[in-house]
């Protein structure tokens, strides 16, 4: 029990401190038992060794777990701002759908989750990842482009399109109906007239282009 506690706390710089937990129980054990033994039993060094490495290496614990939690945290954080962007593309593709097949204008601002909703592939792309799924969408048009012909939008590559909302199903309007607490940081995710997503910085956001 001596040598397992000693070969069980080395093991555990290696396991983040999972293995000398034994390892401490197996040398608080071993040295009870050789201390009780009366000299009968060795091996005092070895169990005492395990010991002292074994609580060191639980040291480890918590160091790892205050690196794993906010690595897990923000790699979960990304996941869902990748998800969002998506989404936001799928939808974007779905109003270009909808504008083809209707003289080539974009759906009229009232109405545009029902407009483009059979061209979309899932009811769940209107929801961002780590928005609220008590509402259908959390996603609002950009009421200035409602109607209008695609072909009139100055620079599609710099005017809104879609963003993130809590004002819920068929959504339109400015930057006033911008998210107020944010799902991905500070940053709110903006699809543009062209079809591409971004994460905008919230001290951007009032800046993009709206106008056609």
């Amino acid at each position: 029990m001596a040598i397992a506690s000693l070969i069980l706390g080395i093991l555990g710089f290696c396991t983040a401190g999972l293995t000398a937990l034994l390892g401490l129980v197996f040398g608080f054990v071993a040295l009870s038992q050789i201390r009780r033994s009366q000299g009968s039993l060795k091996g005092r060094g070895f169990a005492l060794a395990g010991t002292i490495v074994s609580a060191v290496a639980m040291l480890l614990i918590p160091i790892a777990l205050a690196i794993a939690i906010p690595a897990a945290s923000k790699g979960m954080m990304q996941a869902r701002t990748i998800g969002c962007m998506n989404n936001m593309k799928q939808l974007a593709l779905g109003i270009m759908m909808s504008a083809n097949d209707n003289q080539e204008r974009f759906p009229s601002s009232n109405n545009w989750c029902d407009a483009i909703k059979k061209y979309v592939p899932a009811p769940g792309t209107f929801q961002c990842p780590a928005g609220d799924k008590s509402q259908r969408s959390n996603y609002a048009f950009n009421a200035l482009l409602s109607g209008v012909e695609t072909s009139k939008v100055q620079v599609p590559a710099k005017t809104v399109l879609l963003y993130e909302t809590d004002a819920g199903w068929n959504a339109s309007g400015g930057p006033e109906l911008a998210l107020k607490k944010k799902h991905h940081g500070r940053t709110i995710m903006v699809a543009f007239a062209d079809g591409h997503s971004a994460a905008v910085h919230e001290s951007r956001f009032g800046q993009l282009r709206w106008e056609p």
